[in-house]
């Protein structure tokens, strides 16, 4: 086998990506993956939700082409019930309002229905104080992905088109000749590629820190969820509801509510504790904007870590001053619903470049 173009990082970024070069054409692959297993960090504990009402333009653009293929998979993406369609409606005040109403308008000349709302739908209204918010959008053709199922269909499409995934292998450093990445060095050896993609999620800044001359930043920040036990009468398919301007936003899950205060806590790279205090945050802040979930009781809680760059942008592009090393990270908790778009894009600049 000629030499693979290398993965590291067996999460949304990185399979995604895997899969679409190999159905791109019979190239090889290698996703080398720290866990033994895929979608144990991030890929696996976020709240799934398909959410494509953004007010940075450019990541609108890159998720309302992922949702829609998302929403409808390609025939050989090998994934059954992967979206549901509930719909989501974002709140907010003040200046993120116009922002949410840009977004709007980008979302409707992209074919995809948004209501701003004069009062809230049955069913939500009575989880929201209804004067907590300045506007109100309804987005129908969001939902919620099962982010399980959608991590192994790409990865189960990825090894069918040829790609090898290797586990239990942690990127220790890359492997540079003569200016140039050959391919990274684990603590079993070097591995010899064409070229080397930095998908490794909160590890991407270590991943990549012989490369870019410093000039990519990385921030690793924590996420608290938390489900409470079952709530009597709550459909499934209720929207989920996020409240920019506030910081928090609930969806039902399990019988009960997955919600959120939106905390950020910067991090190093690593599997993030779970701090306490991040409950007791939550309930100040749903007493102040959502009374009656405050009284709901936690059962489970859990966090993640969502890696951002300097200006909050994606980074898909190759190396400014290292050739050989393309930057697929920093997708800033937008990984599940960007997932196809940036897999394609990223593939597309690779081949190119091949």
């Amino acid at each position: 086998m000629s030499r693979p173009i290398i993965i590291v990082g067996g999460g949304f970024a990185g399979v995604a990506t895997a899969w679409h070069l190999v159905r791109s054409g019979p190239v090889p692959v290698v996703i080398l993956e720290r866990d033994r297993a895929c979608g144990q960090q991030s890929s696996g504990r976020n709240a799934g939700m398909i959410r494509t009402l953004i007010p940075r333009a450019d990541v609108q653009g890159m998720a309302i082409e992922s949702a829609a293929h998302i929403a409808s998979p390609p025939a050989d993406l090998p994934v059954r019930g992967v979206f549901r369609r509930t719909g989501g409606i974002i709140l907010g005040s003040g200046a993120d309002v116009p922002g949410l109403r840009e977004a709007a308008h980008r979302s409707r000349a992209a074919g995809r229905e948004v209501i701003e709302l004069e009062r809230l739908p049955e069913g939500v209204a009575g989880w929201v104080q209804e004067n907590d918010f300045e506007a109100a959008f309804l987005t129908p053709d969001d939902g919620v992905a099962d982010i399980h199922e959608l991590l192994q269909g790409y990865l189960k499409g990825a090894l069918a088109g040829g790609a090898e995934f290797r586990g239990g292998v942690a990127v220790t450093d890359l492997l540079v000749e003569d200016g140039r990445v050959r391919g990274v060095l684990t603590e079993g050896g070097p591995i010899e590629g064409r070229a080397v993609v930095n998908a490794a999620g909160a590890w991407a800044g270590e991943v990549g820190a012989r490369g870019a001359g410093g000039s990519f930043d990385l921030s690793p920040r924590r996420r608290h969820l938390h489900c409470t036990g079952p709530v009597p009468g709550i459909h499934p398919d209720l929207p989920f509801v996020w409240n920019d301007t506030e910081g928090y936003y609930f969806r039902p899950e399990s019988g009960g509510f997955l919600l959120s205060g939106c905390d950020e806590t910067t991090l190093p790279a690593g599997d993030p504790p779970v701090d306490p205090a991040a409950e007791d945050q939550l309930a100040k802040k749903l007493l102040s904007h959502a009374p009656a979930l405050a009284d709901l009781t936690v059962r489970t809680r859990w966090a993640g870590l969502r890696t951002f760059s300097k200006d909050g942008l994606p980074i898909l592009r190759w190396d400014p001053v290292l050739p050989g090393l393309f930057w697929l990270a920093a997708l800033g908790g937008h990984g599940v619903t960007l997932s196809f778009a940036a897999g394609e894009r990223a593939a597309a600049a690779i081949l190119a470049a091949l």
